[in-house]
């Protein structure tokens, strides 16, 4: 059945009309010979019993004055009738009065006894019994077999005749379908064509050919208006999506100015902070220091803040590229866990860093990798209020794999795809607490991805989180960085 339905439509339609008129055929056929041969062996019976009563009333006087010799005049008389083999004459008291044999019949058929009028078919034979009667008073018993050549030969001549007449209702039937069955076959096959077109080239112009009226028609023209549809959702999608496109840039281009902007001023505040605590116009106090260095700490947080926002936008902008220069992850984790280790001792938190010493040297931005691992631990130890940072780094299969660890609040699993989207963070108390824009995990993604590596989180609610990134030992500048 699975072969049958793999074939094309077109063979199905000759196959099912050709199927279906050689069965019609054949239960026909079967049926009239059916009820020939029913018919034919009812007039067999017939006959054999015009005959038994014919020989049995012929044979009366001979019965009554027990001549077998005129019996077996009337029995062979049967010689004429090609299909009978034997025939018995019984007297009133079952005993054998006379027979008939056919020549080719070296015995006959004796029974032990006669039995009541009646037929009955037997070993290809039929087997009929007549009692003879003479004024009410059975005086002895007919009984003649026949065989059934002339049925069997019926019945092999009807079944080769059968045979033939479906052969050529096959025949005929399989070139009237062979015509036909483009009337249905053809505009489907058109209709597939023109799918697999607009499927393969994209193209939602072309359409069906609409050859007729039927439910063929009516899926065709369906059709065809669902390609309008398309057509028309398309284009729009087309002037939407380029307006979105010109939206982004223009987007990223306020921004990216705007962050020069920004930066420019806010670089100023904090030098004249920074030389205002360096003493350069003079003694400060102490009262007046504690608030400088507040607002060179706030200052410093924003300036952060303004270069995530600046790196966003030219990495929506496609301006954002690698400087590949040979460096060490050594150095880079030593020099990043050095950078942070007063902020995790001011929260009395452990920093452990684990590297083999035979980690080979890479290739690749080691400002922007040290920007992503800046990011990944100081995140972990933001988070973290009791326990301990890890960083572990180790060599596998051409590529460095870096994992950070904390045993931080933990993240749900249904935010830790959100926590690397854009302006995105994990919606709990302890991470409003913590404040944040949601660009730095964005950032490190679309970092990472430059180099063609990859980062994902492990984490379990409670029990921490495991930041992971790869980075090929050999990076090159890849030419797309998604989300």
């Amino acid at each position: 059945m699975r072969a049958f339905r793999d074939l094309p439509i077109k063979h199905k339609l000759i196959l099912i009309i050709t199927l279906t008129s050689s069965v019609a055929v054949l239960l026909g056929g079967v049926g009239y010979l059916t009820y020939d041969l029913f018919m034919f062996r009812r007039l067999m019976v017939r006959n054999l019993s015009v005959l038994a009563e014919v020989i049995g009333a012929n044979s009366t006087a001979a019965l009554t004055f027990m001549d077998p010799t005129a019996a077996q005049e009337h029995l062979n008389a049967l010689s004429a009738e090609k299909q009978i083999v034997s025939a018995y004459l019984y007297t009133k008291d079952g005993r054998v009065f006379t027979e008939y044999r056919r020549a080719d019949m070296p015995t006959g058929f004796p029974l032990s006894k006669p039995e009541d009028d009646g037929y009955r078919f037997r070993d290809g034979h039929l087997l009929l019994f007549r009692r003879v009667v003479l004024r009410g008073e059975t005086i002895g018993t007919i009984f003649i077999q026949s065989d059934m050549q002339e049925f069997y030969s019926r019945l092999k001549q009807y079944s080769s005749v059968g045979v033939v007449a479906i052969l050529a209702v096959s025949f005929v039937a399989f070139l009237i379908s062979s015509k036909l069955q483009r009337l249905i076959s053809e505009p489907i096959l058109d209709l597939a064509q023109t799918a697999r077109a607009v499927s393969v080239e994209k193209n939602y112009s072309v359409r069906a050919v609409k050859k007729s009226q039927d439910e063929i028609g009516l899926l065709i023209e369906a059709f065809n208006e669902m390609l309008t549809q398309i057509q028309k959702r398309d284009e729009e999608l087309m002037v939407s999506s380029e307006r979105a496109e010109a939206a982004t840039r223009a987007k990223s281009q306020f921004l990216a100015n705007m962050s020069h902007e920004l930066r420019t001023p806010l670089n100023a505040v904090l030098g004249y902070t920074r030389m205002l605590l360096m003493n350069v116009y003079g003694q400060v106090p102490q009262t007046i220091r504690d608030v400088l260095d507040r607002v060179d700490k706030s200052g410093r947080h924003l300036l952060g803040l303004i270069n995530d926002v600046l790196d966003l936008s030219k990495i929506e902008a496609g301006q954002l590229t690698l400087s590949l220069n040979p460096y060490s992850m050594k150095e880079v984790v030593q020099n990043v866990v050095t950078g942070l280790q007063p902020l995790a001792a001011e929260k009395k938190l452990v920093l452990r860093v684990s590297f083999p010493s035979d980690l080979p040297a890479a290739q690749g931005d080691e400002r922007r990798i040290t920007q992503v691992l800046l990011n990944l631990v100081g995140n972990a130890i933001k988070f973290t209020d009791i326990g301990e940072i890890g960083v572990q780094v180790k060599a596998s299969d051409g590529a460095l794999v870096v994992s950070v660890t904390d045993t931080g609040p933990g993240i749900p699993e249904e935010d830790r795809q959100k926590v690397f989207e854009e302006f995105r963070q994990v919606e709990n108390s302890a991470t409003q607490k913590k404040g944040g824009t949601g660009l730095g995990l964005a950032i490190a993604k679309r970092i990472i991805e430059l180099h063609g590596g990859r980062i994902w989180v492990e984490s379990s609610t409670g029990k921490g989180s495991t930041f992971c990134f790869t980075l090929p030992v050999r990076a090159g500048q890849q030419t797309r960085a998604t989300i």
